[in-house]
């Protein structure tokens, strides 16, 4: 995932989490999450991993850390600006499309 970071909304697309403690919440598939910290995961070399807001888990030995999600459980939600098809549509019901169209 390019250009991404804290802030920005993901989709987790596979909630198959392994090594999880008892105690520990992981993503949920089809859930939309934010990204609350990137944190480079080197010792499996599955890139980068996110800590989420709308997920706080308790630190764990060995590292006495919170765990995070490997990116590959994620893609990004983009949204998407659509007002200048709303404002084609309102102008559309207030008649200025048939005025222009009636001067041509």
């Amino acid at each position: 995932m390019n250009d991404i970071g804290p802030g920005d909304l993901v989709e987790c697309v596979n909630d198959d989490f392994v090594g999880l403690f008892a105690d520990e919440t992981p993503p949920v598939k089809g859930e939309i999450y934010t990204i609350r910290e990137i944190r480079p995961e080197t010792a499996l070399s599955h890139g980068i991993a996110f800590r989420l807001y709308e997920i706080k888990n308790p630190p764990h030995f060995p590292m006495y850390a919170e765990c995070s999600f490997y990116e590959c459980h994620f893609r990004p939600v983009r949204t998407t600006d659509i007002s200048i098809f709303t404002e084609i549509a309102q102008d559309v019901k207030d008649g200025i499309h048939r005025k222009i169209l009636e001067d041509a």
